[in-house]
């Protein structure tokens, strides 16, 4: 491998593209105008997954974007849910959102703009992932944690659970 040199044409908006496939010969080239990239949220709300305990549909609750070509999102919440819920790009924007197309508490598929909640699960502590590639979640309850490599020892060791959701101590 050495340097690539590539000629842009004209000044102003070009798309770049690298090919490296070929790891003998790798090629860069430049193409005059290029649309915009939409920008990828880096978080996707979940409001009405806490309104029994706040009283009230908030955006205080997030997954956080793991993989941007699968528009993949992962997280933890605190669930205490009486109505269900549903997942906003933006905080404190309504619109657009992604509600049930199908499913139930567990896991589902999810229509833009829809107008069902997505069912909540029992109370507690919950691992939420949702694709808005695929427009799928799933929810599963978080029921024990454990941590290795304290004081370089590998073997599992078991949390306990404190009076606070979420909060383990070993």
């Amino acid at each position: 491998p050495g340097d690539i040199t590539v000629a842009i044409a004209q000044k102003g908006r070009n798309t770049l593209t690298l090919d490296l496939s070929d790891p003998y010969r790798w090629t860069c080239t430049a193409a005059t105008g290029g649309g915009e990239q939409p920008e990828t949220t880096q978080r996707l709300y979940l409001s009405g997954i806490d309104d029994g305990v706040s009283g009230k549909w908030t955006f205080d609750n997030f997954l956080t974007l793991f993989n941007e070509d699968e528009l993949n999102y992962a997280g933890l919440c605190d669930v205490n849910s009486k109505w269900g819920y549903k997942f906003y790009p933006e905080k404190d924007v309504w619109n657009p959102c992604y509600g049930l197309a199908s499913g139930d508490a567990t896991t589902g598929t999810l229509a833009l703009n829809g107008n069902d909640n997505v069912p909540a699960p029992a109370a507690g502590l919950h691992l939420i992932t949702a694709s808005l590639k695929k427009l799928s979640y799933t929810t599963t309850p978080v029921t024990s944690v454990q941590v290795a490599g304290i004081g370089d020892d590998w073997s599992l060791i078991q949390m306990q659970t404190t009076d606070k959701a979420g909060v383990y101590r070993a």
